[in-house]
């Protein structure tokens, strides 16, 4: 699954509201739920910015929780902002980590300090592997034929294909 958000003051967890793709319906805004119990590689991407308070600075953490326990973390630091000016931030994070059949993954952001406002861009929540049948059909171009998908394994992998000797159409 890749799910993505964009909007201000965001509601933690995160509601990732433009879904990618989710071939397995698996992510329910906002937790992703392990379809099966086995490894799975899991990366997080929150960019936005912050306009930390007058007179101390900020922190912005973006965790990565499994049902309720904190898994994995990155933290950013902004300076006072006398001027009322943002600051960018990037917080990210990949892990591998076994997950058993209808765990959730969330991510939460956790501001500390005197924060004015949040906005956040173009972040993500994406699950790179996850154990399970893969259904290459639906990988496939719908105008792809199958004569097309043998004449290319036999390209990639330089093979011959040879007729039976003794039966017909074989």
């Amino acid at each position: 699954a890749k799910v993505r958000y964009t909007n201000t003051n965001p509601d933690s967890p995160i509601p990732f509201n433009i879904i990618d793709y989710d071939y397995g319906n698996n992510y329910s805004s906002p937790y992703y739920t392990a379809p099966l119990t086995g490894t799975y590689q899991i990366s997080y991407q929150v960019n936005g910015t912050l306009t930390p308070g007058e007179f101390g600075g900020a922190t912005i953490t973006a965790n990565l929780k499994r049902n309720t326990t904190n898994i994995d973390a990155d933290t950013d630091t902004c300076p006072p902002s006398p001027g009322g000016l943002p600051c960018s931030f990037t917080l990210n994070g990949n892990i591998t980590l076994p997950l058993t059949a209808g765990d959730t993954i969330s991510v939460e952001l956790v501001e500390g300090g005197t924060i004015e406002q949040i906005v956040l861009s173009e972040s993500m929540l994406r699950i790179d592997t996850a154990p399970g049948e893969v259904s290459i059909s639906a990988e496939l171009d719908d105008n792809y034929k199958q004569i097309d998908f043998i004449k290319d394994i036999l390209t990639k992998f330089r093979l011959v294909m040879v007729p039976h000797p003794t039966i017909d159409r074989h």
